[in-house]
């Protein structure tokens, strides 16, 4: 007659070898995995080909849904920034793979990167005219503002980078409702300060030249609508075109900002953009953008708007609460209070 409890214990010892090697094959697959991440990043510059390459490769091999995990797993181990490009290869690997019809597969995480290109990448293809057909496509898209914004950058990128073609191009993008950054015109004036989209060209060689003399070119020359969603873009152009030759980028980005008109839209526009992107230069630390704002605002209302954004970018993002922001007026009291009242009740 068998032993039960030898032939149990023989089964358990197996149980037991089974998920040892499970463990040690699962270990090594994921350190495999995490170390790969390192060829799509190189001295703080995404190397765009080889991502590309990756992604494909991916698709290919896993399927569609496996690059997609991959491509957030790798975002969320480099800087916000580097995750933004790095996005943006995704888009162009899915319109490689499946032209229009890889819109369905983006996501919006890190800055809706992948939209923007993609979007862009088939008004480019397809030309101008496809950008009525993109609009019903980003309509019906849970990310309508990230589509828009990709048929921005297409527009212009069609047309070319002179001034004639960013007024032509925003009179495509249409309704008022997409005077937003994220909307169409707003990606029409990023392609303009920032031309070519991503691509292997270094991002210094793609920057819209700076000239002190005229700092706010060419916002206050755009169609009324788009001045506000220009001014907010400033900061992004700015941070890009002086990380390099300022002493202190943000204080001078602030002195900038402070020639506007005190009580201004477009002052308030300026510092959210401060907030907004200075949010994303710091890699998504509260501590340093709040430090960051504090040197561009002389103003309370100023440093209100610019935490305010990154505020609210942060919370979309799934990250810190107003609270932690409000901190620049103070670790206590109501001016931090009324901070987080104010966050609280924007829309």
């Amino acid at each position: 007659m068998p032993n039960d409890s030898r032939y149990s214990g023989k089964t358990k010892f197996l149980i037991f070898t089974l998920v040892g090697i499970g463990v040690i094959v699962g270990a090594y697959v994921f350190f495999a995995i995490s170390k790969q991440s390192v060829e799509y990043v190189a001295d703080g510059q995404v190397l765009y080909d080889v991502a590309i390459a990756n992604w494909s490769k991916i698709i290919s091999d896993r399927g569609v849904y496996d690059a997609t995990r991959e491509a957030i797993r790798v975002g969320n181990s480099i800087s916000e920034n580097e995750a933004h490009t790095l996005m943006h290869s995704f888009g162009e690997a899915l319109y490689q793979e499946f032209g229009e019809k890889g819109i369905s597969y983006c996501m919006s995480d890190f800055a809706t990167g992948c939209y923007n290109q993609i979007v862009a990448n088939v008004i480019i293809g397809k030309g101008i005219a496809s950008a009525d057909e993109l609009k019903q496509i980003c309509g019906a898209n849970q990310n309508v503002r990230g589509c828009a914004h990709g048929i921005g950058h297409g527009l212009l990128a069609s047309m070319g980078h002179s001034i004639d073609d960013l007024h032509s191009a925003l009179s495509f993008c249409g309704t008022s409702d997409e005077v937003v950054q994220t909307g169409c015109g707003g990606g029409v004036i990023m392609e303009y300060n920032v031309r070519g989209l991503h691509s292997s060209t270094p991002q210094e060689d793609r920057i819209r030249k700076f000239d002190p003399k005229h700092p706010f070119d060419p916002c206050f020359t755009v169609d009324e609508r788009y001045v506000r969603v220009c001014v907010y873009l400033l900061p992004h152009w700015w941070y890009l075109s002086l990380q390099n030759s300022s002493d202190d980028v943000f204080m001078e980005i602030g002195h900038y900002c402070r020639e506007l008109d005190l009580k201004s839209d477009v002052r308030k526009s300026c510092f959210k953009g401060v907030g907004y992107y200075g949010l994303q230069f710091a890699d998504m630390d509260v501590s340093q953008t709040v430090q960051n704002c504090k040197k561009a605002a002389a103003e309370p209302e100023d440093l209100f708007w610019c935490i305010s954004t990154a505020s609210k970018r942060s919370t979309e993002e799934g990250q810190d609460a107003p609270d932690a922001f409000c901190s620049a007026f103070g670790p206590y009291g109501d001016a931090r209070d009324t901070c987080i009242r104010r966050i609280q009740e924007l829309p």
